[in-house]
């Protein structure tokens, strides 16, 4: 007489996974066996510890920015902008993939330059100010370097990224703001947003020639 199977349909831990696992077996096998221990010795279930290595890399790079000399303002700044990138992520990665990375390092591994890119048009599709993006972006390149320095991973994925244009608003004809005043006000704003000096000057100087530029051409 054949053996009756008995199939459990195991739900996932990881949300909205598309994938569903079964278990079948021999209905008498744990009659004889014992139900738990074989479920124990041959099915092991991990649930996802997805918030616990988020937390991890949150805490890594955060030591990372504080060894680098950084501002407690700009660790803030920047601490909130890899937790919001990371909970992004964590969406789409689950669309793209449908199950969870075991660690930390999987999770890194799996955000390529292509979702890098997305997370920025992400951001420009809600309208987020042109400086919170760059701030945001620029957390993202300090975040990266500090996984390749911990060799999570090989290449940087955010290499390519490009600043969101700022754009200034035109002044009254009888203003007399110069554009030098200009580039002062942006740097002000800059260090309000908690950028490191390096980041302020790199923008400033961008805007500076972005405006000579423009006098020229118009």
């Amino acid at each position: 007489m054949p053996s009756r199977i008995l199939t459990f349909f195991i739900e996932p831990h990881y949300p909205r996974s598309k994938h569903i696992s079964t278990v079948s077996f021999p209905l008498d096998f744990p009659i004889n066996k014992g139900f738990t221990n074989f479920m124990t010795i041959n099915h092991t279930i991990k649930t996802s510890n997805l918030p616990s290595y988020l937390d991890v890399l949150e805490i890594s790079f955060s030591q990372f920015l504080e060894k680098e000399g950084t501002s407690v303002k700009t660790r803030k700044n920047y601490k909130s902008d890899l937790r919001q990138f990371l909970k992004w992520s964590v969406s789409v990665l689950d669309s793209l993939i449908g199950v969870a990375p075991l660690s930390h390092k999987e999770f890194v591994q799996a955000i390529t330059a292509n979702i890098v890119t997305k997370y920025r048009a992400y951001l420009l599709q809600y309208r987020v100010p042109p400086a919170t993006i760059n701030r945001r972006l620029s957390t993202l390149r300090s975040f990266f370097r500090f996984c390749l320095a911990q060799n999570w991973i090989t290449t940087n994925p955010s290499s390519s990224l490009t600043s969101a244009t700022l754009r200034t608003a035109p002044s009254p004809k009888n203003s007399h703001q110069t554009k030098e005043d200009i580039l002062q006000e942006f740097g002000t704003h800059l260090r309000e947003e908690g950028a490191s000096k390096s980041t302020i000057k790199n923008y400033v100087a961008d805007v500076r020639q972005f405006l000579f530029w423009k006098t020229k051409t118009s």
